[in-house]
């Protein structure tokens, strides 16, 4: 199955936006268990097979006009821990994830017992690794992907006890970390190089180091030593998915701080999420990301899209863009879609970037064509038709 030349394009177009000005501000999605429910599929088979997975994301991607294949969206929290002999718990109608009732590690001498994973063998690491297959065999380079230690640490551990572990006894948690960075992350992204044939940077998800489950003092002593240690084992490295700089607004020195941590871990771009987007605003974010010289990119919430009318959406789209994509370096992101969201919703969405974000951007508003919910081709009579 072949991307096709609008997602060519799109790639293309998202490579301009990082350097300066593209033609219009790229939309990519992050929509795995939406594009599930869209195809019918049983989350078992889903999230175990590599070209039911693969074909899926892309068709969905396809459908809704995306920039990005949304094929990097897997479990992607769950794949090193389950590697690790973490149990998992699935669902009839929901991602799988850990089960909190068997957690790997309850008490720190468990830690000595943990066995590194084989990259090729290990759970479902090689469902992973047959995702970036089939992504080359599509007509793309696909990212490395991989969880950080510390939202590792806490699928094996679990928040509270991992939280309170740091405080009353560390440790043993440092330990921990060593291990999950030199012996299970340093050769997972090792081998996803190795299969790709490209000295790539790998991208952490580290979603459970966000404010407020931590705060700056734990991110700088057990989150970024890691990230380092990672970068000195194997080179280009980066990590994202914090948020919470909402919960600093009322401390501009420790926000500052927050905000240049965040950049320091990931300076090819900066990722702000809602609810902070909504709460402080997207200029906050362009204001700082151009001082820095770096591009933007913004989340917006599953909440708008899920419950939004059209009207609110393009409302959503038009003001992201109105403070966002002023000087390019601008990126708007669809951020993790509920599964029954409608595909009307998404499409306005599409539509009010693509639309709003064309540059030049002082066009007249009369000018833009209103989007029309009656005009969206259905999912079934969209796939029938699809030649990729």
């Amino acid at each position: 199955m072949k991307i096709s030349a609008q997602m060519k394009a799109g790639l293309e177009n998202m490579g301009r936006a990082m350097q300066g000005i593209p033609d219009r501000v790229p939309v990519i999605g992050q929509i795995n268990e939406h594009a599930r429910k869209v195809c019918g599929c049983s989350p078992k088979e889903y999230y175990s097979d590599a070209d039911l997975f693969f074909r899926s994301q892309l068709l969905v991607s396809e459908y809704y006009g995306l920039d990005f294949p949304a094929t990097e969206y897997y479990d992607m929290y769950n794949i090193e821990a389950e590697a690790l002999g973490q149990p998992l718990k699935w669902f009839d109608d929901m991602m799988p994830e850990v089960d909190h009732a068997r957690k790997l590690i309850t008490k720190p001498q468990d830690i000595e017992r943990l066995i590194p994973p084989d990259p090729k063998k290990s759970g479902r690491m090689p469902f992973v690794l047959e995702l970036k297959k089939r992504a080359l065999e599509s007509g793309f380079v696909p990212g490395i992907r991989y969880c950080a230690p510390f939202s590792l640490a806490v699928n094996l551990c679990g928040m509270q006890n991992l939280i309170i572990g740091l405080m009353s006894d560390p440790a043993p948690y440092h330990r921990l970390f060593t291990f999950l960075a030199d012996e299970v992350l340093s050769p997972w992204i090792f081998e996803q190089r190795r299969l790709l044939g490209q000295d790539l940077e790998a991208m952490g998800a580290d979603a459970y180091a966000s404010l407020p489950n931590t705060n700056v003092e734990i991110l700088k002593e057990f989150c970024l030593p890691y990230i380092q240690r990672l970068k000195t084992n194997v080179g280009k490295v980066s990590s994202r998915g914090w948020w919470g700089e909402s919960y600093l607004a009322g401390d501009p020195p420790k926000l500052d701080e927050f905000m240049d941590m965040k950049l320091n871990l990931s300076p090819s771009y900066y990722l702000a999420l809602d609810p902070d987007v909504t709460k402080m605003g997207v200029s906050l974010f362009k204001d700082f990301t151009t001082q820095n010289q770096t591009p933007l990119m913004v989340g917006i919430g599953a909440t708008v899209l899920e419950t939004g009318t059209v009207d609110t959406i393009l409302e959503k789209t038009k003001e992201c863009v109105e403070q966002g994509a002023q000087g390019g370096r601008f990126l708007i992101m669809l951020n993790d879609l509920p599964k029954d969201v409608s595909p009307v919703n998404i499409h306005a969405a599409v539509y009010g970037v693509k639309t709003y974000g064309t540059y030049p951007l002082d066009r007249a508003n009369g000018r833009i064509k209103p989007f029309n919910p009656s005009s969206v081709e259905s999912f079934t009579d969209f796939a029938s038709r699809y030649g990729g």
